[in-house]
């Protein structure tokens, strides 16, 4: 666990050296301080911290991750394997194969794959590109690249749907779309987000989204059958008592939603509001699967642009502070879910 944890901090030490060069650069050309203060991240050296989050990822053990093992064995003995799996990461193996059959060479490929797209776009659409990893690494979606190789390389993709959908392009994310869902088919999920790129989130939509989730909750039982006619067909109806994780997701999608209204919002933090309002619709559905959290991890995720975009509600002499504790919460929900291991992380190894 302790591998995890000083992970997550080295975040912090990115942070205090870039304020660092910062300082150094305070009596540089205004051009160079105006691109910092849109964006509050040297490009260098959050390229240097996507690296390392990819190393650690990609060099890890073929034990870390609950899956991956399993990966691996199908990658290395790929021939002799009839998997039924979606024919974007099958063909992504078989491209690898002809190089090398070394399982290790396989599973970093699909580090990079999974992490570099998700970097690019934190760093291109968030305020606070620093903020959004420690988010990423908070909120367990970091922790599930160990193990759902296919669902994140897809879900990296998606990251790059969503980058364009905020370019107000519709054909390429379409197409980034159809690309992720044949790495996993749950990707057409989110199909619907096309349809919300140009959506404005009003101070009415708070009654419709709290009826509709009254009535999901209702109803989760029939709406989680007829969705697993479609995806995870290998699910079965069952009351879970997951609400934990649910409660928190949506208690931090109202509390962004309020704090937005404070706040000049830009395209990428309307994309990504509305794009929760689907996630947390899902999160009611973990009550009665747990493979529903996985389908909601696609819009959820997103919660890694609004939160540091509406931060800048917050009055300038007290941003520190809410920063402050906002990682300190962060690191509090990664260790308790470090505590509870879904994804059989722990202990970490590497293959160096």
């Amino acid at each position: 666990m302790l591998t995890y944890l000083l992970n997550m901090l080295s975040v912090l030490a990115y942070v205090i050296i870039d304020y660092i060069l910062r300082l150094g650069r305070r009596h540089g050309d205004m051009q160079n301080r105006q691109k910092q203060a849109n964006n509050h991240a040297n490009p260098i050296l959050f390229g240097i911290l996507i690296a390392q989050e990819t190393l650690f990822v990609g060099l890890r053990d073929l034990h870390v991750g609950v899956d991956t093992i399993r990966y691996a064995e199908v990658f290395q003995y790929l021939e002799q394997y009839n998997r039924h799996w979606e024919p974007g990461f099958v063909l992504l193996m078989r491209i690898v194969h002809v190089f090398t059959s070394n399982p290790h060479v396989f599973v970093f490929i699909v580090a990079v794959l999974s992490i570099v797209p998700v970097g690019f776009v934190l760093y291109r659409l968030s305020q606070y590109p620093y903020f959004s990893w420690l988010v990423y690494i908070g909120m367990y979606y970091f922790s599930f690249t160990f193990s759902g190789l296919r669902q994140c390389t897809a879900m990296a993709i998606l990251f790059l749907a969503f980058y364009f959908l905020v370019k107000d392009k519709v054909l390429l994310p379409l197409l980034l779309i159809l690309l992720a869902a044949s790495f996993h088919i749950s990707a057409f999920i989110f199909l619907p987000v096309l349809l919300l790129r140009k959506h404005v989130m009003k101070k009415w939509d708070f009654p419709i989204l709290i009826l509709a989730y009254v009535l999901i909750f209702l109803f989760r039982g029939q709406i989680f059958n007829l969705i697993t006619r479609f995806v995870y067909g290998e699910y079965e109806l069952i009351q879970t008592g997951a609400y934990t994780w649910a409660l928190v997701n949506i208690a931090l999608f109202f509390l962004l939603y309020f704090m937005s209204f404070f706040v000049k919002r830009d395209r990428a933090v309307q994309l990504a509001l509305s794009t929760m309002t689907i996630g947390e619709a899902l999160m009611l559905l973990t009550s009665v699967g747990t493979n529903m959290q996985r389908a909601a991890i696609y819009f959820c995720v997103f919660d890694t642009v609004a939160l540091p975009g509406v931060m800048r509600a917050v009055p300038k002499r007290f941003r520190w502070l809410a920063f402050l504790a906002a990682v300190v919460i962060l690191f509090v929900f990664y260790w308790w879910h470090l505590r509870n291991n879904p994804f059989t992380i722990i202990d970490y190894e590497s293959t160096l």
